[in-house]
């Protein structure tokens, strides 16, 4: 269960252009404390301007509740030299499939 959740909101103009939600947890086998990204939204009109700040407000907050490792999930391929020039490595593959 995660120890705590946090939503990051990004209103310049109280026009809400995206969002951040993460959580902390304990790893089952290794016992470190990681945050984890679980919504991270950006309006299509706003892209480019407001995720790296919006990924930095998440960094001191998980670093200011403990974690000692973030992970951020990126869907769309071009956002990885942005994480990358922020300090982040590949570090897996995630697949998804719809179950009916």
């Amino acid at each position: 269960n995660p120890k705590s959740g946090q939503w990051v909101l990004v209103s310049p103009d109280d026009d809400v252009f995206g969002f951040l939600g993460m959580f902390i947890f304990e790893r089952f086998v290794s016992g470190e404390i990681i945050a984890d990204e679980y919504w991270w939204y950006i309006d299509p009109q706003a892209r480019g301007r407001y995720g790296r700040s919006l990924v930095t407000v998440g960094e001191s907050w998980a670093k200011a509740n403990g974690a000692k490792v973030i992970q951020v999930g990126v869907a769309r391929p071009k956002l990885q030299p942005l994480m990358e020039r922020m300090g982040y490595h590949l570090e897996t593959v995630m697949f998804a499939k719809a179950v009916e």
